[in-house]
């Protein structure tokens, strides 16, 4: 059989499965529908629509938990929600609400179940999903007043965010953009330590011109304050494009 014609018939297969479990999700047989799923990734880990099958996955283990939960039945609550959290590392990236949704589900049955240390746990987990949202939502507002050129009301606004509440993506933004306001206001030395705190989290990323308007910022910076071996340093960097 042609390469084609197997993904083809794969793919009807595929269609053929998921039609069959939307039907189960409909007529509310969560736990069969979970069951089928996990037969099937054990069978075929390397499913073609694995993603889509994983969100009806995701959505159906909700669905049990929150009935069990309703019902009473904590253990097996428990037991769904632990399911959700084998995705946890992909969805920290995917859904905090989802996440978010999960955590504070899991304190609530686990304090009927009286296991105090996973309460603390699972509570302090929805915590920080919170900051995190409200930080990311904080970050692009102030974003806004950055390309608007208020940069007083920049370094107001962002510095009385907590830095560890925010991911990666917005950790750069929040250095970069303290760095760049410093920066405008001709304040140097307090733009250097930002911009140069900013590289780490975006020096390995292809094509990048926020990197090179950062080197050449840290170039001016430097160039101003005559210290000339850094500044040319930087703005080599800028001009070749070479990580640090």
């Amino acid at each position: 059989m042609a390469l084609g014609q197997k993904v083809v018939k794969e793919l009807n297969t595929e269609i053929g499965f998921i039609e069959d479990l939307l039907k189960d999700y409909e007529e509310q047989s969560f736990l069969q529908c979970i069951h089928k799923i996990e037969a099937h990734f054990e069978s075929c880990p390397n499913t073609i629509s694995k993603k889509l099958i994983r969100n009806i996955y995701l959505n159906c283990c909700m669905k049990a938990a929150i009935s069990a939960k309703a019902a009473g039945d904590f253990s097996t609550s428990k037991e769904i929600y632990d399911k959700l959290l084998t995705y946890e590392s992909e969805l920290i990236f995917e859904s905090d609400v989802i996440l978010y949704n999960v955590y504070s589900q899991l304190a609530e049955v686990v304090s009927q179940l009286d296991a105090d240390e996973d309460l603390n746990i699972y509570d302090e987990k929805a915590k920080l999903i919170v900051n995190k949202m409200v930080s990311s939502r904080v970050i692009q507002s102030i974003y806004i007043s950055f390309i608007e050129g208020n940069y007083d009301e920049v370094i107001k606004r962002i510095r009385v965010l907590n830095v560890d509440d925010l991911d990666q993506f917005n950790k750069g933004r929040y250095y970069m953009m303290i760095g760049s306001a410093y920066y405008y206001k001709e304040h140097y030395k307090e733009a250097i330590g930002y911009l140069e705190n900013s590289i780490i989290y975006y020096k390995d990323k292809p094509n990048n011109s926020v990197l090179e308007l950062i080197f050449e910022e840290l170039s001016k910076c430097y160039m101003h304050l005559e210290k000339y071996k850094e500044g040319f340093k930087y703005l080599k960097l800028a001009h070749n494009k070479i990580n640090i």
